[in-house]
Protein backbone atom coordinates (compact mmCIF):
# COMPACT_ATOMS: atom_id res chain seq x y z
CA UNK A 1 0.00 0.00 0.00
CA UNK A 2 2.04 3.58 1.13
CA UNK A 3 5.14 2.27 -0.56
CA UNK A 4 6.65 5.59 0.18
CA UNK A 5 6.13 5.46 3.92
CA UNK A 6 7.39 2.17 4.40
CA UNK A 7 10.73 2.71 5.17
CA UNK A 8 10.06 5.68 7.49
CA UNK A 9 8.62 5.64 11.20
CA UNK A 10 5.14 7.01 10.86
CA UNK A 11 2.86 7.39 14.35
CA UNK A 12 -0.77 7.54 13.32
CA UNK A 13 -3.30 8.51 16.61
CA UNK A 14 -6.47 7.74 16.25
CA UNK A 15 -10.06 9.81 18.18
CA UNK A 16 -13.04 7.20 18.83
CA UNK A 17 -13.84 4.38 20.37
CA UNK A 18 -12.49 0.92 19.24
CA UNK A 19 -14.87 -0.30 16.63
CA UNK A 20 -14.95 -1.59 13.20
CA UNK A 21 -13.18 1.11 11.50
CA UNK A 22 -10.50 1.41 14.29
CA UNK A 23 -9.88 -2.01 13.23
CA UNK A 24 -9.71 -1.58 9.79
CA UNK A 25 -7.72 1.25 9.50
CA UNK A 26 -5.24 -0.49 11.86
CA UNK A 27 -5.52 -3.72 9.18
CA UNK A 28 -4.88 -1.52 6.44
CA UNK A 29 -1.68 0.65 7.89
CA UNK A 30 -0.18 -2.50 9.07
CA UNK A 31 0.05 -3.56 5.78
CA UNK A 32 2.72 -0.80 5.18
CA UNK A 33 4.33 -2.02 8.92
CA UNK A 34 2.53 1.41 9.62
CA UNK A 35 1.50 1.00 13.47
CA UNK A 36 -1.90 3.02 14.59
CA UNK A 37 -1.60 3.87 18.43
CA UNK A 38 -4.32 3.31 20.63
CA UNK A 39 -7.79 4.59 20.51
CA UNK A 40 -7.96 7.86 22.77
CA UNK A 41 -10.75 10.85 23.54
CA UNK A 42 -10.06 14.18 22.12
CA UNK A 43 -9.47 15.11 25.92
CA UNK A 44 -6.54 12.74 26.25
CA UNK A 45 -4.67 14.09 23.29
CA UNK A 46 -5.22 17.48 24.08
CA UNK A 47 -3.64 16.91 27.30
CA UNK A 48 -0.49 16.19 25.63
CA UNK A 49 2.27 18.77 25.62
CA UNK A 50 2.91 20.05 22.28
CA UNK A 51 6.15 18.49 21.49
CA UNK A 52 4.50 14.94 22.66
CA UNK A 53 1.34 16.10 20.07
CA UNK A 54 4.11 16.50 17.45
CA UNK A 55 5.17 13.35 17.64
CA UNK A 56 1.88 12.40 15.68
CA UNK A 57 2.22 12.18 11.98
CA UNK A 58 -1.31 11.64 11.08
CA UNK A 59 -4.50 11.70 13.35
CA UNK A 60 -7.46 9.76 12.27
CA UNK A 61 -11.10 11.18 13.87
CA UNK A 62 -14.13 8.82 13.87
CA UNK A 63 -17.04 11.59 13.48
CA UNK A 64 -19.76 8.45 13.75
CA UNK A 65 -18.40 7.41 16.55
CA UNK A 66 -18.26 10.13 18.30
CA UNK A 67 -22.04 11.43 17.90
CA UNK A 68 -21.92 13.12 14.32
CA UNK A 69 -19.67 16.16 13.35
CA UNK A 70 -22.76 18.77 14.93
CA UNK A 71 -22.14 17.36 18.13
CA UNK A 72 -17.79 17.79 18.10
CA UNK A 73 -17.76 20.59 16.05
CA UNK A 74 -16.18 22.62 18.20
CA UNK A 75 -14.02 20.63 19.79
CA UNK A 76 -12.67 20.01 16.42
CA UNK A 77 -12.52 23.37 15.96
CA UNK A 78 -10.79 23.55 18.98
CA UNK A 79 -8.18 20.56 18.18
CA UNK A 80 -6.89 22.14 14.84
CA UNK A 81 -5.82 25.96 16.82
CA UNK A 82 -4.16 24.09 19.50
CA UNK A 83 -2.35 21.56 17.51
CA UNK A 84 -2.34 22.88 13.99
CA UNK A 85 0.87 21.22 12.92
CA UNK A 86 -0.50 17.35 12.96
CA UNK A 87 -2.66 16.17 9.66
CA UNK A 88 -6.16 15.20 11.01
CA UNK A 89 -8.15 12.78 8.73
CA UNK A 90 -11.72 12.92 9.20
CA UNK A 91 -13.84 9.55 9.04
CA UNK A 92 -17.44 8.99 8.19
CA UNK A 93 -20.00 7.30 6.70
CA UNK A 94 -22.07 10.44 6.27
CA UNK A 95 -19.62 12.26 4.12
CA UNK A 96 -20.48 12.00 0.11
CA UNK A 97 -17.50 11.55 -0.84
CA UNK A 98 -13.94 11.45 0.16
CA UNK A 99 -12.55 14.98 -0.28
CA UNK A 100 -9.25 15.59 -0.53
CA UNK A 101 -9.20 19.20 -0.87
CA UNK A 102 -9.17 21.61 1.84
CA UNK A 103 -13.10 22.24 2.06
CA UNK A 104 -13.43 21.15 5.69
CA UNK A 105 -9.75 22.72 6.86
CA UNK A 106 -11.29 24.21 9.89
CA UNK A 107 -12.07 20.92 11.04
CA UNK A 108 -9.20 18.67 9.66
CA UNK A 109 -7.13 18.21 6.74
CA UNK A 110 -9.23 15.78 4.26
CA UNK A 111 -12.10 13.63 4.98
CA UNK A 112 -12.82 10.33 4.04
CA UNK A 113 -16.02 8.68 3.37
CA UNK A 114 -16.25 4.94 5.59
CA UNK A 115 -15.83 2.17 5.06
CA UNK A 116 -12.30 3.44 4.09
CA UNK A 117 -10.63 1.85 0.60
CA UNK A 118 -7.07 1.08 0.23
CA UNK A 119 -6.58 3.44 -2.19
CA UNK A 120 -8.82 6.23 -0.73
CA UNK A 121 -6.63 6.14 2.71
CA UNK A 122 -3.35 6.33 0.80
CA UNK A 123 -4.02 9.33 -1.40
CA UNK A 124 -5.22 10.91 2.07
CA UNK A 125 -2.13 10.15 3.98
CA UNK A 126 -0.19 12.03 1.60
CA UNK A 127 -3.09 14.87 0.68
CA UNK A 128 -3.43 15.46 4.93
CA UNK A 129 0.38 16.52 4.18
CA UNK A 130 0.16 18.87 2.08
CA UNK A 131 -3.37 20.33 3.02
CA UNK A 132 -1.91 20.07 6.41
CA UNK A 133 1.01 22.69 5.30
CA UNK A 134 -1.36 25.05 3.92
CA UNK A 135 -3.64 25.14 7.40
CA UNK A 136 -0.27 26.06 8.74
CA UNK A 137 0.56 28.51 7.09
CA UNK A 138 -3.00 30.11 7.43
CA UNK A 139 -2.88 30.28 10.90
CA UNK A 140 0.67 31.67 11.34
CA UNK A 141 -0.44 34.15 9.11
CA UNK A 142 -3.79 34.76 10.74
CA UNK A 143 -1.76 35.44 14.16
CA UNK A 144 0.51 37.28 12.68
CA UNK A 145 -1.83 39.55 11.61
CA UNK A 146 -3.78 39.61 14.71
CA UNK A 147 0.07 40.49 16.59
CA UNK A 148 0.80 43.38 14.37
Amino acid sequence: MVKALKDIQVKCGFIGPRNRLYSRMQEMLAVSGIPLQNEMTFDAFSAQTPKAAATFDFLFVDIDGLGGVVKIFNTLARLRTEFPFVPVILVSGDFETNDFDTTRRLLGDVSLRSPVLHASLETALFESIENNRKWCDSVVHYRENIAA
